[in-house]
Formats: C-alpha cells, sequence, structure tokens
C-alpha cells in the first residue's frame, strides 16, 4: 500500500496489473502523472483521492469498472479522459477537481452517480450523451463555472439538487420525458435568465427555483400538479408566472406565500380558471395577482 506516502513523485506499475485496490495512492500529494497498464480493467474506491498534484492521467479502455472517489479532491487534475465501456461514473467521482475544465462522458455511460461532478469549480459545459437514463443527486451541484449543459431525452431520472449552486449557468434544456423536477435542483442558480419545462413534468420539489434571482418569467405545463414549497422563493425579478393547469396545483405545504411568490409576479392561469384560482385555499394568497391568460 502506497497511500499517504507524500513524498511519492513518480511511480511505475507493472505491465501485467489488471486491477488497482481501494485507496493504492490515496493522498500521494506529490505525485504528478502515471502511466496506467493497458491490461487494467478495475480501479478500486479512492485510488487517487488527493493526488492534489496530478494534473493528468489517460486510463486504459479496458477499464470497465471505476470505484467511487476515485479523483476526488485531486485540485490540480486538469486532462483525464473517462474509457469506453465504463456504464457508472460512481458517487464523487470527480469530486472537487478544482482544475478540471471539461470532459468527454463515452456513449457507454448510462449513470452519473451522486455528486460525480461536485465543486467541479472550473468545469465550463459538459455534453452527455443520448445513452444516459439517470444522474443522480448533486451530480454537478457547486460547478459555479458551468454556462449551459445538454441533458438527452433519454435522461428522464434526475436527482434532487443536481443543479443547485451552479451559479453560472444560464439556460438549460430539460429532456421530454422528466416527470420530476427535484428539491432544490436549481437553488442558487442567480444567472439562471430562462428554463423550458417540459409538458411531461408533473411535480415540481421544494425549493427547485429557490434563489434564481435573475429568473424573469417561468410557465408551468398543465401536467403539473404539485408544487414544493419555497420552490419560488427568492426570485426578485420573476415578474410573470403562467400556470396551464384548469386546476390549481397543490402547493404542498400549507404555510403563509409557501411557494415563495414575490408579491411583483403577475400569475396567469386559464381564463376559464381565474375564480377558482382566486378562491383556493393555497393560491387565494395571491388573489390580487392572479389574471387570466392574455
Amino acid at each position: 500500500m502506497l497511500a499517504g506516502q507524500s513524498e511519492l513523485a513518480e511511480v511505475t506499475l507493472p505491465k501485467n496489473l489488471t486491477s488497482m485496490s481501494y485507496a493504492v495512492f490515496q493522498g500521494c500529494s506529490s505525485l504528478a502523472n502515471i502511466d496506467i497498464p493497458e491490461g487494467v480493467t478495475t480501479i478500486g474506491n479512492g485510488a487517487f483521492a488527493l493526488c492534489t498534484s496530478l494534473t493528468s492521467i489517460k486510463i486504459p479502455d479496458g477499464v470497465t469498472l471505476m470505484g467511487a472517489q476515485i479523483f476526488s479532491y485531486c485540485t490540480s487534475l486538469a486532462s483525464v479522459n473517462i474509457p469506453n465501456g465504463l456504464t457508472t461514473i460512481e458517487y464523487r467521482t470527480f469530486n472537487s477537481c478544482t482544475s478540471l475544465t471539461s470532459i468527454d462522458i463515452p456513449s457507454t455511460v448510462t449513470t452519473i452517480g451522486q455528486y460525480a461532478f461536485e465543486k467541479c469549480t472550473s468545469l465550463t459545459s459538459i455534453d452527455i450523451p443520448s445513452t444516459v437514463t439517470t444522474i443522480k443527486y448533486g451530480a454537478f451541484m457547486d460547478c459555479s463555472s458551468l454556462t449551459s449543459i445538454d441533458l438527452p431525452n433519454s435522461a428522464t431520472n434526475i436527482g434532487d439538487a443536481v443543479f443547485a449552486g451552479c451559479s453560472s449557468l444560464k439556460e438549460i434544456e430539460l429532456p421530454y420525458g422528466l416527470t420530476n423536477i427535484g428539491n432544490i435542483s436549481f437553488n442558487k442558480c442567480s444567472n439562471l435568465t430562462s428554463i423550458n419545462i417540459p409538458s411531461s413534468v408533473t411535480s415540481i420539489g421544494d425549493n427547485a427555483f429557490n434563489s434564481c434571482s435573475s429568473l424573469t418569467s417561468l410557465e408551468l405545463p398543465a401536467n403539473v400538479s404539485t408544487i414544493g414549497w419555497g420552490s419560488l422563493k427568492n426570485c426578485p425579478n420573476l415578474t410573470s408566472l403562467t400556470v396551464l393547469r384548469e386546476e390549481p396545483p397543490v402547493i404542498q405545504v400549507l404555510l403563509y406565500n409557501s411557494i415563495g411568490l414575490s408579491e411583483n409576479c403577475t400569475i396567469y392561469v386559464p381564463a376559464k380558471s381565474v375564480e377558482l384560482y382566486k378562491n383556493d385555499v393555497n393560491w387565494g394568497e395571491f388573489a390580487s395577482q392572479i389574471q387570466a391568460i392574455p
């Protein structure tokens, strides 16, 4: 085991190596580069975690299993590939890789794990292939330089907090087929100016758009039947909210101004439903702001 040897600057791995064990180089803070033999198929959890001098690494295409937290806190890592054949980017794989500016995800990947790219603060954009179906909790949380991301229509299982704290994100297209916008999904996305919610969405989670201070308008499709607490809190520039559902969506927590809507926001609803909204137990508190859709 070489873990924790902070003076280790270079190492040569045997050519017949097929797997790398758990945390094998974890905390080797002077290790700047390493060649992984072509025969390696498995890299264990935390193998290079806290290798703060590691700047680049080439992972052979034969690697089909990469454990969790492999590059967590590799703060100098600027270049790394994800091998073809990998199906899952595991928990915290690239967490706090603050020098990573871009990465290519191969078309074999179907799942992006929890916190996989959390706090990759130099990551500016990322393309997600059409094979990805699942993006788990906090996968891109606090990627503060991320300005755009392409989500394929295949990605219909998106967890909570996926883009929370992405303060440079300006716009995003959500996949058709998505049914739920999770809790704190876009919390503190302070530069988000617009978002198109697909008609397949039926629920919006708690604090989903909390502190989206640049958001000026939002349209909720007719299928949205529930809206979580604080979902539009701290959105001072949101002046237009269009709700296409004829029956008022349920606001999940019965508290005063439970969705956090500003008094400056006009709520547009179907003409036949204006009085229904005004007399609703939740929406009634916004009665003076409710108008028919022009």
